[in-house]
């Protein structure tokens, strides 16, 4: 269902008939169904269809109604979303509703968090590289969605991230996992602002309690960073737009989207983009960092430096953290 605007039904009526309809084949009450799942997007960057219309309401008034309506143990997703268009400098459409700007890695990084919060089971995506799905240089987002998949399976963990923030407009905060077979914790904070053209950075604690005792009191964590200069080629590949000339004409749908060479109109500009390409996947290429930190207290806690619009994920191993 559309649920996010205004679709050509209302898919509050389909529970309704599903629940308590007469099946139009078996004659009887009710029908079958094992999810439900809607189209969820923000006009822009930052910026969304309605007030109202936030991701929780969406997911919400589906699954409200089907509770209601006694359809227990669905499974809720979005089929298609995420952000309709370019930011105001273009406005247009985006090819796969995503931009390659590192405000994506922020905003899908928020979205996994607020999506668990809520019980939700999927986000579908449009695309994942410049070419779509295989080939081309990843994006931010994929960078998130490949992190994130290193949580399946495991358990939540309480997560606090404090500290007072520079921008009172950024949004610092994360989620926190452990499996619970290998006794491996990941942790995904982000700083997220709705102003794409955000540039503050924050240096927050993370904190997470109740760490058993382990021998040494010392763990080995492997870092991934993801902002505007780790696994990311849009601030060079922006810069080769402005130096090279192109304007909004020189793209069929908004510059800022992430399939850059089927976007670009001229014949020339798609040559010029792959003669660079291989920079470009070098850029996006993630090279995480390991380093030790001390359990004391049986806390452990970590100091990043969050760029605007930055993720670091980290996999902590051997360490278990008492219930």
């Amino acid at each position: 269902s559309m649920t996010v605007t205004a679709g050509l039904w209302d898919e509050l009526d389909f529970i309704d008939h599903v629940s308590k309809g007469v099946n139009f084949k078996t004659g009887t009450i009710g029908t079958q169904i094992n999810f439900l799942s809607a189209s969820y997007y923000d006009l822009s960057p930052g910026v969304a269809i309605a007030h109202s219309l936030t991701l929780s309401n969406t997911i919400g008034k589906l699954r409200d109604r089907a509770m209601a309506d006694g359809l227990k143990d669905l499974k809720y997703g979005i089929d298609e979303g995420r952000i309709w268009g370019g930011p105001p400098d273009d406005n247009r459409a985006l090819v796969s509703r995503i931009v390659a700007h590192s405000f994506q890695g922020a905003s899908d990084a928020r979205m996994f968090k607020m999506m668990t919060d809520m019980n939700a089971d999927w986000f579908s995506t449009w695309g994942f590289t410049t070419e779509g799905v295989w080939g081309g240089v990843p994006s931010v987002g994929y960078h998130i969605a490949s992190l994130g998949y290193k949580m399946a399976g495991d358990n939540r963990v309480s997560l606090t991230v404090g500290g007072k923030a520079k921008d009172s407009t950024d949004e610092v905060n994360g989620i926190g996992s452990i499996n619970p077979d290998s006794n491996v914790i990941h942790l995904m904070v982000y700083n997220y602002n709705k102003n794409m053209n955000s540039i503050t950075g924050e240096t927050p604690a993370i904190v997470i309690n109740n760490i058993s005792k382990i021998p040494g009191a010392t763990v080995s964590i492997k870092q991934w960073t993801i902002d505007d200069t780790h696994g990311n080629f849009w601030p060079t590949w922006r810069a080769d737009q402005q130096a090279r000339g192109l304007s909004n004409k020189s793209f069929t749908w908004s510059k800022y989207s992430l399939d850059v060479p089927g976007n670009l109109v001229n014949k020339s500009d798609r040559d010029y983009w792959y003669s660079r390409e291989s920079i470009y996947k070098s850029l996006a290429t993630m090279h995480p960092v390991i380093f030790t930190r001390k359990i004391i207290d049986n806390k452990l806690i970590l100091t990043p430096a969050l760029s605007h619009h930055g993720v670091v994920f980290y996999e902590i191993r051997n360490v278990t953290v008492v219930k």
